[in-house]
């Protein structure tokens, strides 16, 4: 399978809507270059600059309670339960998906600095 990358929005792509912290916006739209398939591309990745996930002043410490999730952490400190991403990411968890456990601290990037997470993810488009 040969692939290019297309100029396409995820929306344009599939016709589904999301979000604009959605993380599936970092990904580039490609296309088959044989059956015209579209599919993205899950293996470009983003890191946060080390200066901000080594910094106190970029980020909150948070101890993990009892059944607790990304998710709701992320409602907690962001209203938004979609931000969970940039929990594992600001801690350098290579799979969110595995089980977090009580007594854990995790950095919680503070909202002011949020919108500047996404707005590069946005821009790595262009790259």
């Amino acid at each position: 399978m040969t692939c290019k990358k297309t100029d396409e929005s995820f929306y344009e792509a599939t016709g589904n809507r999301i979000s604009n912290s959605s993380q599936l916006n970092m990904f580039d739209v490609l296309e088959d270059s044989v059956d015209g398939t579209k599919l993205l591309n899950i293996f470009k990745s983003y890191e946060i600059n080390k200066d901000v996930s080594s910094s106190v002043l970029f980020y909150i410490t948070h101890n993990i309670s009892n059944d607790e999730f990304y998710d709701n952490t992320s409602y907690y400190y962001y209203k938004n339960a979609e931000l969970w991403w940039l929990i594992p990411m600001m801690n350098n968890i290579l799979n969110p998906f595995e089980e977090i456990s009580p007594g854990d601290f995790l950095k919680i990037l503070k909202p002011k600095y949020i919108y500047q997470i996404v707005k590069e993810m946005h821009s790595l488009k262009d790259l």
